[in-house]
């Protein structure tokens, strides 16, 4: 049977293989540059002080299941929802103009978030056993905060009390999905908004600048994955390329085999030699 006139890459067999290594390649590039926008859109957004920018809605800066956007540190954000009082929880060790206390922190089912609860830290308090209860609806704004990870160690996680604020930790404390960050409510109206319930009442409030530094990768993470989806990119263009050459090296050697047909091959007219020394002597 004739080869296929078609060159060997081009061949219908292996369409599907070129379908596969051209969206890896694309998605990968893809991803690449979204992770890499949200590196370039903090180090922009670095230079501006993001906690004096106009609110927006919560759903605007985190969606649930998702990364913490590095951008958004900081920023403010509107949150409207039911407070889950019955899921509050401190944060030990946290200090306000050199005294040292807990941050009162309670989860909210926010309106647009599909069951999701958002920590909130509610304020400061020097007195763990004395906290307010949280309850009803809150309309409000805050900064945004990642998740904390200084290596505290919980020494006792039986209680519902946290060495950092660490979502890990908190998801054990919940009972439902929780947003990739936390909030610092504005009980005293510094962005123009103050919390509209009086779940605050009694503590003191919490300031952007009061909360822990943030880790410096939490940027230089999405420049990291970008870097890791671009190598993925070129490891399948790679993978795609040497495909392609072993398919043009098989075509070729198979080109070069003889053309056996298991025809028998012409005979010499002088006929054997022997046979005619033979039949002369005769």
């Amino acid at each position: 049977m004739p080869a296929s006139r078609l060159h060997p890459v081009l061949r219908p067999r292996v369409w599907p293989l070129h379908l596969i290594g051209v969206v890896a390649v694309a998605v990968a590039l893809s991803l690449g540059l979204w992770q890499y926008g949200a590196w370039q859109a903090h180090r922009e957004r670095a230079a501006a002080e993001v906690v004096e920018q106009d609110p927006v809605p919560l759903a605007d800066l985190l969606v649930p299941g998702d990364g913490f956007p590095g951008a958004d540190v900081g920023a403010p954000a509107e949150v409207a929802g039911t407070w889950r009082d019955d899921l509050t929880f401190l944060v030990d060790d946290r200090r306000v103009d050199g005294e040292v206390g807990s941050w009162v922190v309670t989860p909210v089912a926010t309106d647009d978030g599909d069951g999701a609860l958002l920590p909130v830290v509610r304020g400061w308090t020097a007195d763990p056993d004395d906290v307010p209860a949280a309850t009803g609806t809150v309309t409000g704004v805050g900064w945004l905060q990642p998740g904390e990870g200084t290596g505290a160690v919980d020494e006792d996680p039986t209680d519902r009390v946290l060495p950092q604020l660490r979502l890990a930790d908190v998801v054990r404390l919940v009972d439902a999905d929780i947003y990739p960050g936390y909030l610092v409510l504005d009980i005293d109206g510094e962005t123009g908004v103050a919390a509209a319930n009086a779940a605050a009442d009694g503590l003191r409030a919490v300031t952007p600048d009061q909360v822990p530094e943030v880790a410096p990768n939490t940027s230089l993470r999405n420049l990291l994955y970008a870097i890791e989806w671009w190598v993925f990119a070129a490891f399948a263009a790679f993978v795609w390329w040497r495909f392609a050459r072993d398919e043009v090296e098989r075509a070729r050697r198979a080109d070069a085999l003889p053309d056996d047909g298991g025809e028998e091959g012409p005979t010499d007219p002088a006929g054997d030699p022997q046979e005619s020394a033979v039949a002369s002597s005769s």
